[in-house]
């Protein structure tokens, strides 16, 4: 990088005049940097009184000169001059010559249509000012960068950093966009209910080299490539599959699976409320009747008289009339309307006898 600077103002009195600090990048040159003197010169030269390795690119006994940094370091650099009366003047600037900065990335994997994360490891003697990434025509400007690659190949990355002192690095590398595994699965039996609630899941996926990770929907995750898994509640689960190969490329899928709440209940055809201790009640018989959101029990006569009604599931008719007194022996019809856990409705109703 070729740098020009302000002119120096030499006055030819024996005495130092610093000039401020130059702030230079390795490789750098002062190139045509000059003096001015008020008077006729008879002799001029130029002269490090501090540092080494800086190369003079021009003759150094005259009033302007070109003079490179390969390397970094700090630097005094003394201009003398004699004029026609022998008077002699000099004057000193000090130079510092930075490091260039190391621009650096990396990278996991790149997997197609996948976000890839590049994370900048550049660093510097000062602050980092400005960042540039490049991946084809795009060009983005954050510190770390993220990319999604939608297609297969190699592609050239570039991260170019400028740091306070306005020196530059450019690091590149060319990226292998990797395809990615194409996760599936299947499941049996194809109906599951809470009395028949045990699943296989099968990995169907395109690729076995892989790590797994289940979710069955309840909160409860396998890494299994084919795991089982017994459902204890009904309704729509959201199965999903989630795939990784070894380089890091990664594919989901999600499929439902209804778990059919599958009541089973039946009723006597006749109960005896003798106070004996057996049969003494009559209502509901069964399984799971505990996981229902409504229910709705009735008793009537053959002649349509509502004589009981509860919406208890654990209470049950002892046969008596809502006075209190002994309900007599005969046939009666119960209706029942319930709601399951999918919030499916439904009306069932049938005759039974009453004896002592």
């Amino acid at each position: 990088m070729k740098k020009t600077f302000l002119i120096l103002s030499l006055s030819l009195v024996v005495k130092f005049i610093y000039a401020q600090t130059v702030h230079l990048c390795e490789g750098d040159s002062l190139q045509k940097f000059s003096v001015l003197a008020d008077n006729i010169s008879n002799s001029m030269h130029w002269e490090f009184t501090s540092g080494s390795g800086a190369q003079f690119l021009s003759p150094q006994n005259s009033d302007e000169i070109t003079i490179n940094f390969p390397s970094s370091g700090f630097y005094i650099l003394k201009f003398s001059e004699i004029n026609q009366y022998g008077c002699l003047g000099s004057v000193y600037l000090d130079i510092v010559v930075h490091s260039k900065p190391t621009s650096l990335f990396s990278y996991v994997s790149a997997c197609i249509n996948q976000v890839t994360n590049f994370e900048n490891n550049s660093f510097s003697s000062g602050n980092i000012s400005s960042v540039t990434w490049e991946v084809g025509d795009k060009i983005d400007t954050s510190y770390n960068f993220n990319h999604t690659f939608t297609s297969l190949g190699n592609y050239l990355v570039t991260l170019s950093i400028i740091d306070e002192w306005g020196c530059t690095n450019t690091y590149s590398e060319f990226v292998n966009v990797l395809p990615s595994p194409i996760a599936d699965f299947y499941y049996t039996p194809n109906e599951v209910s809470i009395s028949n609630p045990e699943v296989q899941f099968i990995n169907n996926s395109s690729i076995q080299n892989l790590s797994f990770t289940w979710d069955f929907g309840e909160n409860q995750l396998s890494n299994m490539i084919d795991p089982v898994h017994i459902y204890n509640d009904a309704g729509w689960k959201n199965i999903s599959l989630l795939i990784e190969d070894v380089n890091g490329c990664k594919d989901s899928i999600e499929k439902k699976l209804l778990v059919e709440s599958e009541l089973l209940f039946y009723f006597p055809d006749a109960f005896t409320p003798n106070n004996d201790g057996i049969n003494d009640l009559f209502g509901p018989l069964g399984f799971m009747l505990d996981r229902l959101k409504l229910y709705d029990f009735k008793i009537y006569t053959q002649w349509g008289d509502n004589i009981f009604q509860t919406n208890d599931i654990n209470e049950h008719w002892d046969g008596k009339l809502p006075s209190g007194i002994n309900a007599k022996i005969d046939t009666y019809i119960w209706s029942l309307r319930i709601k399951d856990e999918l919030g499916k409705e439904t009306h069932h109703n049938g005759v039974f006898s009453l004896t002592r």
